[in-house]
């Protein structure tokens, strides 16, 4: 039985090697002994249309010499034939989890050259592998393969559900080391990136904000605000759910996971209503200026922007959705609640919640507030 103990020192060693406090190895084989694995191995997968040009950055648990990023590709692409279904998962869009056996056909991909090749000698019976798309604006997933040896038992349901539900501490923690190999956190503060960042402390005191964050603070469409130094909602119906998000930013438990990620409202003079997704993500002490304690790092970026182009054949290329799916999770993506979304795609709100459920599951997201990101980032690449 997996113990919250375990899954925390997981979480831990994650953020720790992100910001360079631990050994990257340390992080893999905490999260190798959480799921009873033999080996641990990670890379970046480099995609094009569709398919994995190359690999990189590839560090596993264990040693393995032997282990040629490129020739690996090669091997799984043979000349005038698409690649294999085994390496071709790691170029889908999006973040997702599967195991071994529900990407390919196991029992025939056993009997093939490359297992003997490539599973077998390294006695990779079993697996079951995440990808994270930590910068949609990049061509290049992060991958995360948990391995087991022969003999051992095929991962379980809820070992999968466990994996799904640190997916977004492996994302956080990948964009957080990405984000330090191009610069320091200060460096990051004190730049022009056009996303809103604000650094705040358990209190919600706010100890530093970048220049984006400065105008947004001062726009009346806006849905935060300093109050007596501290960060707040402009509308006092949000004022206890921003509280609390970043309460929860502080706090790792699993019961806490999903308040990571908030939709902030404001209404400017017009009743006009702005929405903006809020990310949290923790900072160590020091790493921001002076600071002696923890602190929380908040970025915010608008959402209700109004979509420019079609998202709809965006949306079934990328991840196989019916046209209907596609149009609710465009509706969604404009601002709209559930209740709206189905009224305009005329459909019941019964309806809407099924249809919902499939696109959670078909694009790797795991509630509204995600959804809405990852479509709005969709929507930006296809006006870019």
């Amino acid at each position: 039985m997996t113990s919250e103990h375990q899954i925390l020192s997981v979480i831990e060693t994650l953020y720790a090697a992100a910001w360079g406090r631990a050994d990257s190895r340390l992080a893999m084989s905490n999260l190798g002994s959480l799921f009873h694995a033999s080996r641990v191995c990670t890379f970046n997968a480099l995609t094009g249309p569709g398919a994995v040009v190359a690999i990189n950055d590839v560090a596993a648990s264990i040693d393995d010499a032997d282990t040629t990023a490129n020739d690996f590709v090669r091997a799984f692409t043979p000349k005038r034939e698409p690649q294999h279904p085994y390496l071709s998962f790691f170029a889908r869009s999006g973040s997702s989890i599967a195991r071994l056996e529900e990407i390919i056909d196991i029992e025939g991909f056993r009997r093939e050259p490359l297992w003997n090749e490539w599973m077998k000698p390294r006695d990779l019976d079993r697996d079951m592998r995440c990808v994270i798309e930590i910068d949609p604006t990049l061509e290049s997933r992060r991958s995360i393969c948990i391995h087991r040896a022969v003999g051992q038992e095929t991962f379980s349901k809820s070992e999968m559900d466990l994996l799904g539900l640190l997916l977004p501490h492996l994302r956080r923690a990948g964009a957080t080391a990405g984000h330090l190999m191009r610069g320091t956190m200060d460096t990051a503060m004190n730049g022009t990136v056009s996303v809103a960042m604000l650094a705040v402390d358990r209190d919600g005191r706010v100890i530093r904000v970048n220049a984006a964050a400065d105008a947004l603070l001062s726009s009346p469409e806006a849905p935060i605000m300093l109050r007596d130094g501290c960060l707040a909602a402009r509308a006092p119906a949000q004022r206890t759910r921003l509280a609390e998000f970043i309460a929860d930013a502080f706090r790792p438990p699993l019961a806490r996971q999903m308040g990571r990620i908030a939709l902030l409202e404001a209404s400017d003079e017009s009743q006009r209503r702005h929405r903006f997704i809020a990310n949290a993500s923790p900072v160590p002490a020091g790493e921001i200026g002076n600071a002696t304690g923890e602190l929380v790092l908040i970025s915010i970026r608008r959402l209700d922007r109004p979509n420019d182009v079609d998202l709809v054949p965006f949306l079934t290329n990328l991840f196989g959705l019916s046209p209907a799916h596609a149009r609710l999770a465009a509706w969604l993506s404009s601002g709209a609640t559930l209740h709206e979304a189905a009224a305009a795609c005329g459909i019941t709100y019964s309806s809407a919640r099924t249809y919902l459920a499939a696109v959670y599951a078909k694009t790797g997201t795991r509630h509204q507030g995600e959804l809405v990101a990852l479509v709005k980032t969709i929507e930006m690449a296809a006006n870019g």
